[in-house]
């Protein structure tokens, strides 16, 4: 894998910024963040996934690259049949994994930044 910048436009898309400096990871400031927002002891998440693809690969690098900052994460792994209405977008579930990957990064952020939608 490559570092993806905190921003959706892939290092094979037409977009993507060759040149851009690439953020490293700032534990200390994470943890700094926590504790403003009242979590200084840490923070427990459920990260609802799916067995499509990649997404519990992905869900597992999350949680691995988040746990010396604090943030312990539970992966719920979802059947695929029925992810999409069952916990991505449902209240039940506000912290999901999804894959934007296969659309170009012009139509991807069309969809993902668009006001008025019920996923921002």
């Amino acid at each position: 894998g490559a570092p993806a910048n905190d921003h959706p436009v892939g290092v094979n898309d037409q977009y993507y910024w060759d040149d851009q400096p690439i953020i490293k990871q700032d534990i200390q400031k994470a943890k700094d963040y926590l504790a403003a927002a009242g979590y200084a002891d840490g923070i427990d998440v459920v990260l609802n996934t799916s067995d499509i693809g990649i997404q519990q690969e992905m869900a597992l690098a999350f949680k691995e690259s988040v746990a010396a900052a604090g943030i312990n994460v539970e992966i719920a792994t979802h059947d695929s049949s029925a992810y999409w209405e069952a916990q991505w977008m449902d209240p039940c579930c506000p912290f999901v994994t999804s894959n934007w990957g296969a659309r170009p990064a012009n139509a991807a952020i069309d969809v993902q930044l668009r006001g008025g939608t019920v996923w921002n």
